[in-house]
C-alpha cells in the first residue's frame, strides 16, 4: 500500500513539474516587449562583429530575387541585362561609405554610388532603422551639370 502511494505521489510530482516548466517556457516566449525581430544578416554569431555592408547587399539581392527587380549588378546579369546595354543602373557595393551612425543612435546609414555603363549617376542610401528591425534604401541622383565639377566658378 505505501508501494503505490509512494508510485502515486512521484508520479503526480512529475506530472505538475512538467506541466509548470511549460507554462513557464509559454510565458518567456510569448513576452512582445522583448522579442525583437532583427534580420538575420545583422546578428553577430560566434561573438564577431557584424558586417552591415555584406549585409546590405545580401537584402537588396534577396529582394531583387523575390520581386523580379534589377537593382544590384548580380539581377542585372542573372538576367544578361548588363551585357546587352550599358544603359541600365544598379547599385555597385564594392564601393561604400563608412558605416554613418545618427546622433539619435537608432539609424544606421551606408552610402552606394548608382552606376550606369562606366559612370556614377547617383547616390544608394542604406538606412537601418528601429533597432535594426527596418531597412530602407533611398536613391539621390546626381544632376548631369553637377558631374565633374568641383565647385570652383
Amino acid at each position: 500500500m505505501k508501494k503505490k502511494i509512494i508510485f502515486r505521489l512521484a508520479f503526480l510530482t512529475a506530472a505538475t513539474f512538467s506541466l509548470h516548466s511549460c507554462r513557464t517556457e509559454d510565458e518567456l516566449n510569448h513576452n512582445p516587449q522583448e522579442t525583437v525581430n532583427r534580420f538575420q544578416v545583422f546578428t553577430s554569431r560566434n561573438g564577431e562583429p557584424v558586417n552591415y555592408p555584406l549585409g546590405y547587399k545580401i537584402l537588396l539581392e534577396r529582394y531583387d530575387s523575390i520581386y523580379s527587380t534589377a537593382h544590384t549588378r548580380k539581377a542585372l546579369l542573372k538576367n544578361n541585362i548588363l551585357e546587352k546595354s550599358v544603359s541600365e543602373e544598379y547599385v555597385e557595393f564594392n564601393i561604400r561609405s563608412q558605416e554613418l551612425m545618427m546622433k539619435n543612435g537608432n539609424e544606421r546609414w551606408i552610402l552606394y554610388p548608382v552606376a550606369k555603363g562606366k559612370e556614377v549617376i547617383g547616390i544608394e542610401v542604406g538606412i537601418l532603422k528601429n533597432k535594426e528591425t527596418e531597412l530602407e534604401f533611398w536613391r539621390i541622383f546626381l544632376q548631369q551639370k553637377d558631374i565633374g565639377r568641383a565647385g570652383y566658378e
